[in-house]
């Protein structure tokens, strides 16, 4: 993967970033909707020659890990893919979020070395 994932709490300082993802706005209602906002939003900042991407995750319409789980996921593969985005950077509100943003985080790193080892 040549760009990173962040996981920081809303708020939390930090430089800005060239872009931000409102996929809020976007009715994220269902798995489905959310992954297609949050490909649009990489796509939308990578035409724009964005070298970071702010995430803030909506709260509503998927479940906390479930979303972790697509966003993620998309998000490794659009760095994967080659990007001018370097760095995204999910935004959560409070302390659990964050908590479940890590933990889904570490376990697709921990499944990425295991294929690597095997």
């Amino acid at each position: 993967m040549s760009g990173r994932v962040r996981i920081r709490e809303l708020g939390a300082a930090q430089p800005p970033a060239d872009a931000v993802a409102d996929l809020a706005a976007s009715g994220c209602g269902d798995e489905p909707s959310l992954r297609a906002a949050f490909v649009r939003e990489l796509e939308a900042a990578r035409s724009r020659g964005c070298r970071s991407l702010d995430v803030p995750v909506p709260e509503a319409g998927v479940s906390l890990r479930r979303s972790a789980e697509i966003l993620l996921g998309e998000a490794r593969r659009h760095l994967a893919a080659g990007t001018c985005v370097e760095e995204i950077r999910f935004l959560l509100r409070g302390e659990p979020a964050l908590r479940v943003f890590e933990s889904v985080d570490d376990a697709a790193r921990i499944a990425e070395q295991a294929k690597r080892w095997t």
